[in-house]
């Protein structure tokens, strides 16, 4: 029997997943028994056990053993499983992409204007933010601009009115959550300052 570990890290193989299952599920073993004859730690045994079972949504051995299959093979679970390397084409493209459509945030411009559209949003940000592009020596920082209309004296005649607005239902007992900046459009506007 081989030794149970009890700390740190361990390598399952696929087989070792399905002993595991099986043994849970259709033998019903308590996790106790399952370490001793595997030599695995109990929350290691017990992790598969319950991921398996979340992502299936029931007990069935036969979804259970294809989800194991799956779990850790991402194309065989229907993912990219692309490595994209520092300044290949592909992750040049990717972040070319995100420079020149600045309205658009990083995956939503790979995803509109490059044939990457099966990367996931976890992937672009990681290249965009952490892979060095041959031509820039910065970074891509994500921003995003805010409407701001100048200010004149008809606005500050509406923010007075929008302050007045709500002291009068603050006194009634209404409850606001106030920002640093609010911006009211033209019909809402109207309705605080009394025109209809």
């Amino acid at each position: 029997m081989p030794p149970v570990k009890r700390r740190g890290s361990v390598n399952v193989s696929q087989t070792q997943r399905a002993a595991i299952i099986t043994l849970r599920v259709v033998a019903e073993w308590n996790y106790d028994r399952i370490v001793r004859a595997l030599g695995l730690p109990h929350s290691t045994c017990s992790s598969i056990v319950r991921r398996a079972e979340e992502a299936t949504g029931n007990s069935d051995i036969i979804e259970l053993l294809d989800y194991c299959a799956k779990e850790n093979n991402r194309e065989a679970a229907g993912k990219a499983a692309t490595k994209v390397w520092p300044l290949s084409t592909t992750s040049v493209m990717i972040q070319d992409a995100a420079w020149w459509f600045p309205r658009e945030t990083w995956d939503e411009a790979v995803h509109n204007h490059t044939t990457f559209a099966d990367l996931s949003r976890r992937t672009i940000e990681h290249i965009c933010r952490d892979q060095p592009h041959p031509l820039r020596n910065r970074r891509l920082t994500r921003m995003f601009e805010v409407h701001k209309p100048p200010l004149s004296n008809e606005f500050s005649n509406l923010s007075v009115d929008y302050a007045r607005w709500c002291l009068f239902w603050l006194d009634k007992g209404a409850l606001f959550v106030f920002t640093d900046e609010t911006y009211i459009q033209e019909p809402v506007a109207a309705l605080i300052s009394g025109k209809r």
